[in-house]
């Protein structure tokens, strides 16, 4: 019988480590291919609907419904809600990954997590999550500033720490130095999966975002040419522009309307396919860990500094620009 999850007694952390998934039986030591992982993240999503469908309303009420009856309100009201609603926008899309893998995961063995509960564990977890991705992302931020090719490597060696962290429960370097070993061995493989995931999402979102962007921008600009028109086809500037504002706003809210449903269903299969890839490997290589963790030491300070001259870089340019035009032969001198 292969491991199986169990709850764990701490709250925080709601599975325990398994050499394999429960539920799926022994997998050959080789990676899937590309094909049997889409259907697969496809058959995840559908298996846990129950939850997917709530959290992709509740994301879509704060990303996209709430922000454009905000902007029908006084602005004094809007300035006021704006923000409570964009933090909570941004809370639950950051929960929404959690909530995805440890819904996918208990499902393999053969629980349910409803949606509120589903909520409550994914907040349970929320802290060590978004340590371990803050430190990950100053270590891919630092691993890109040099070179773009010692970027990409340390990106996909570090793409599994998402459900290391919220499956799996492990926090801080762990999750990292479990995303690391997991990959190592495979990372072309890897490499090769995610590049064509991420490339056929693109051209995926594109192909719905597109035409609809661009049946709004003709909405707005012939509305602009009737208004023109009824002018008498002269018209200033300044009157121009407040006709071309108010002709843009509910075609740009139509399309930021269908914009926010596109990205959230990229975000939702996104999630489903790390999962059965992480899945996979974890059926090959079991509770494997990198125990050498010093480069993820050497990689975050390197991020810490690199993000810091950056920074520096850039306040000494908003500097120069600003010297340079209230004395501008300054620089002449």
């Amino acid at each position: 019988m292969p491991p199986t999850f169990s709850q764990s007694s701490d709250p925080n952390i709601p599975y325990s480590s398994p050499a394999s998934l429960p539920g799926v039986p022994p997998e050959p030591p080789k990676l899937k291919s590309f094909g049997v992982f889409f259907s697969e993240a496809l058959r995840e999503i559908k298996e846990i609907s129950y939850v997917l469908v709530p959290l992709g309303l509740l994301l879509f009420l704060l990303q996209a419904v709430l922000p454009a009856f905000l902007g029908f309100l006084p602005q004094a009201i809007d300035a006021i809600l704006s923000f409570p609603v964009a933090l909570a926008s941004f809370l639950f899309y950051f929960l929404a990954p959690i909530i995805i893998l440890q819904t996918i995961a208990l499902n393999q063995s053969g629980g349910r997590l409803e949606f509120r509960e589903a909520i409550n564990r994914g907040f349970g977890v929320l802290f060590p999550y978004g340590i371990v991705l803050f430190i990950a992302g100053i270590i891919r931020f630092g691993a890109f500033v040099p070179f773009i090719i010692p970027g990409i490597i340390v990106a996909v060696f570090l793409a599994l720490v998402e459900p290391a962290a919220a499956i799996e429960g492990r926090r801080g370097f762990d999750a990292l130095a479990r995303s690391w070993a997991l990959v190592r061995g495979s990372g072309w493989s890897v490499f090769g999966r995610l590049l064509l995931l991420w490339l056929i999402l693109i051209a995926v979102a594109v192909l719905l975002v597109l035409p609809v962007f661009l049946v709004t921008i003709g909405l707005t600009l012939w509305g602009g040419y009737q208004a023109t028109q009824e002018s008498g086809g002269v018209m200033d500037e300044t009157t121009f522009f407040q006709q071309f504002e108010g002709q843009l706003a509910f075609p740009q809210l139509i399309f930021n309307t269908w914009a926010s449903a596109v990205g959230i269903a990229v975000l939702f299969f996104t999630f489903a396919f790390d999962f059965v890839l992480f899945r996979n490997l974890v059926a090959i290589k079991g509770d494997v860990v990198d125990v050498k963790k010093g480069k993820f030491y050497a990689l975050l300070v390197w991020g810490i500094i690199a993000g810091i001259i950056l920074v520096a870089l850039f306040l000494l340019l908003i500097v120069f620009a600003i010297m340079q035009t209230s004395n501008p032969s300054f620089f002449a001198n």
